[in-house]
């Protein structure tokens, strides 16, 4: 994992030179955003930065759709260190709870266009979400947060969500 992360962070410094116009681009947890959606979903660079949503956020840092799939994915990053930890009441409620819950309510301020896109689609059949949380770090994946992603998915398999998370 520590090649892993020097990595992602010499891939984020190449992101501060080549897109030095963009805001956010030099604080490493949003970088850490852009690389996640450039690297992982190959999204169009000129597109990623209003995809990123990150401060504030409840619970979603950014987010990809794939129309021509009804699939949306609602992404969470961490860029820890080795030894920082997630909490299962994190992951469960921060993370999975608070973020559907203001979609599904209506009230997801921090993006209309994500807003727009679950009240279009959410009563489509194959309308899929993820719940995608990728943390830089090899400490973070307990058996108690596995767990609780397992339950979470045998719950929701009939909505057509699933949580991973990444690490």
């Amino acid at each position: 994992m520590i090649n892993f992360r020097k990595q992602i962070e010499e891939d984020i410094a190449d992101y501060a030179e080549k897109y030095s116009s963009i805001k956010n681009i030099r604080k490493p947890e949003w970088a850490f955003n852009f690389w996640v959606l450039d690297k992982l979903f190959s999204e169009d660079d000129q597109l990623i930065e209003e995809k990123i949503i990150d401060y504030d956020d409840k619970g979603i840092d950014c987010y990809v759709w794939h129309e021509d799939m009804h699939d949306l994915y609602l992404i969470q990053n961490k860029f820890y260190s080795e030894g920082s930890n997630l909490t299962v009441d994190y992951v469960m409620n921060d993370f999975l709870t608070r973020a559907i819950g203001s979609l599904e309510k209506g009230c997801y301020t921090r993006s209309k266009e994500l807003q727009e896109i679950y009240n279009k689609f959410n009563q489509e059949e194959d309308f899929h979400i993820y719940f995608y949380l990728y943390v830089t770090n090899n400490s973070s994946k307990t058996q108690s947060i596995q767990d609780a992603i397992a339950k979470f998915n045998q719950k929701y398999a009939a909505k057509k969500w699933k949580q991973d998370f990444f690490s």
